[in-house]
């Protein structure tokens, strides 16, 4: 009988152990979905271009390294398209 025990146990334990590892790889997680969005949202670049009609006392140019646009003086050949 304490053998059967010695050997009936552990087999339980280790189907447990391999179920739960089983049943949490299948299972979706909502937050991590959630932070995947937020990190994608935060790497897509953004303009610090506001465009006021009336108001706009700058050139709209796209940043040299490509994340985005900010207002910047403009020429006097330029057409204000950004408000400052």
């Amino acid at each position: 009988m304490k053998k059967r025990l010695f050997v009936i146990i552990p087999f339980i334990a280790c189907a447990m152990v391999c179920g739960h590892n089983i049943y949490s790889t299948q299972k979706t997680d909502f937050f991590s979905k959630l932070v995947i969005s937020k990190l994608e949202a935060l790497a897509t670049p953004e303009t610090d271009c506001r465009n006021m009609p009336g108001s706009n006392t700058g050139k709209c140019k796209l940043k040299v390294d490509g994340s985005g646009a900010s207002c910047v003086t403009s020429s006097w050949y330029e057409t204000n398209d950004c408000y400052k």
